[in-house]
C-alpha cells in the first residue's frame, strides 16, 4: 500500500471559495476564517505542520504503508491545468481521484492567532532600621521602623497562541467522509516580574512590607528582576502545531487501520 503526501496546498481565499467547494469541504469551515497572520506566515505554518504530520505518519502507520514523494500529485494538478497555489477543495478531490488515489486527506487552518494580555499593580516597599524603645512594662526593646518608602510596579503578562485545524479523510470516488475532526491547541506563556535593578542602591533582599498592625516583615522578592519578555509567537506556534500534528497522526493512523482500499494502492494527500 502506498501512502502519498503532498505539501499542503493553499485553498482558495474566502472570497473565491465556491459553493461546490464548500459542499465538499463540509465542516471544514470558511477558508482563513480567523487567521491573523500574513501570507508568508500562513505558508510557514503549513510547511511546519506538513513536516510534523509526514514524519509522524511514517512512524505511526503500519510497515506495509509506503511513502512516495508528493511530486506526482502536484504534477498531476499542473497537468490538469490547475494552479497548485490556488487549488480548491473540489479540484483537489477530483485530481486525487483522476490520479488513482482512493483517499484524500484534506484540511486547513481556521484559526491562527496570538492574544496578549497584561496588568500592573502599584505596591509599596520600605527599607527599615532598628529603633530602641521602652515598652509599657518599662523594659527596653527594639523594633523595626521605616527608613525610606519606595513605590514599585508589579507587572504580569500573558501570551496565548491558538491554532485550530480541521480535516477530513475522503473517499475520492464517492466524496464520502471516512473520518474528520476539528483539532484545537493552545500554547501559553506568562511572566510576573518587578524591574528593580538595585534601585537607589538597595538590593531586593533589603526591602520590607508593612503589615496592617504596623509591623514590618520581609518582602517576597522572588519575582524581582526575573524574566520580563514573553516567548515569541513562533515558539508558541511551534508548540501548538506539534500538538495538532500528533493529533492528526493518531486520528489518521487509526482511520487507515480500518480502511479497506478498493485496490492495492492507498493514497493520502495532505492539504
Amino acid at each position: 500500500v502506498a501512502l502519498y503526501l503532498f505539501r499542503p496546498l493553499p485553498l482558495a481565499d474566502e472570497q473565491t471559495t465556491t459553493d461546490e467547494d464548500e459542499g465538499i469541504l463540509g465542516r471544514l469551515g470558511s477558508a482563513w476564517a480567523d487567521l491573523r497572520v500574513d501570507k508568508e506566515d500562513r505558508n510557514a505554518l503549513r510547511e511546519d505542520l506538513y513536516t510534523s504530520v509526514a514524519q509522524g505518519l511514517q512512524a505511526a502507520t503500519p510497515p506495509y504503508v509506503q511513502f512516495v514523494d508528493q511530486t506526482s500529485f502536484v504534477g498531476g494538478l499542473s497537468s490538469a491545468g490547475l494552479d497548485p497555489l490556488a487549488v480548491t477543495g473540489a479540484d483537489a478531490l477530483e485530481a486525487a481521484h483522476a490520479a488513482g488515489y482512493p483517499v484524500l486527506l484534506m484540511g486547513r487552518f481556521t484559526q491562527v492567532f496570538t492574544n496578549d494580555t497584561g496588568s500592573k499593580k502599584e505596591k509599596k516597599a520600605y527599607t527599615t532600621k532598628k529603633q530602641s524603645y521602652t515598652n509599657s512594662e518599662g523594659k527596653k526593646k527594639k523594633r523595626r521602623v521605616s527608613k525610606k518608602a519606595y513605590t514599585y510596579k508589579e507587572r504580569s503578562k500573558r501570551r496565548t497562541a491558538t491554532c485550530t485545524f480541521v480535516f477530513q479523510l475522503l473517499d475520492t470516488a464517492t466524496g464520502e467522509v471516512l473520518h474528520g475532526a476539528e483539532l484545537k491547541s493552545k500554547s501559553k506563556d506568562s511572566v510576573f516580574y518587578v524591574n528593580w535593578d538595585n534601585f537607589d542602591g538597595v538590593p531586593p533582599g533589603k526591602l520590607y512590607r508593612r503589615m496592617e498592625d504596623g509591623k514590618y516583615t520581609s518582602l517576597d522578592t522572588s519575582h524581582f528582576d526575573t524574566r520580563s519578555l514573553l516567548k515569541g509567537k513562533w515558539e508558541l506556534y511551534d508548540s501548538a502545531l506539534a500538538d495538532i500534528g500528533s493529533q492528526i497522526v493518531a486520528e489518521v493512523a487509526a482511520a487507515l487501520s480500518e480502511y479497506e482500499p478498493p485496490s492495492q494502492a492507498v493514497a493520502v494527500a495532505g492539504n
